[in-house]
């Protein structure tokens, strides 16, 4: 339902906007340690996972921490074979993160 909502994107937004109103708060207070202990700014997120999946969660997250967030498409610095379809990989690229990562360990 999350990634399909059809009519019911109202819906599906208000049942877990709470849920990101309060993981942005968490992450706004990891970014204002990380400012105050390293002195150094936070001035953009990237979002990766499933979740970013969502339509406008970015925005919502956003919304809430005052810096440009973005999902991330960790595939924009590969070269894809030409077996692999850009635009079928490209719909779950910011769920390969983790394997992308784990693949580059062994390269």
């Amino acid at each position: 339902l999350k990634l399909t909502p059809g009519d019911k994107v109202n819906e599906v937004t208000q049942a877990f906007g709470s849920s990101i109103d309060n993981l942005a708060e968490e992450v706004r207070v990891s970014f204002d340690y990380f400012m105050t202990e390293k002195k150094f700014p936070v001035t953009e997120l990237f979002l990766v996972g499933g979740g970013a999946l969502y339509k406008g969660v970015d925005a919502m997250f956003q919304k809430s921490l005052n810096i440009p967030v973005k999902i991330w498409n960790p595939l924009e610095v590969l070269r894809l074979g030409a077996q692999v379809s850009p635009t079928e990989i490209g719909a779950v690229s910011s769920q390969l993160t983790a394997a992308i990562g784990l693949a580059f360990t062994k390269i």
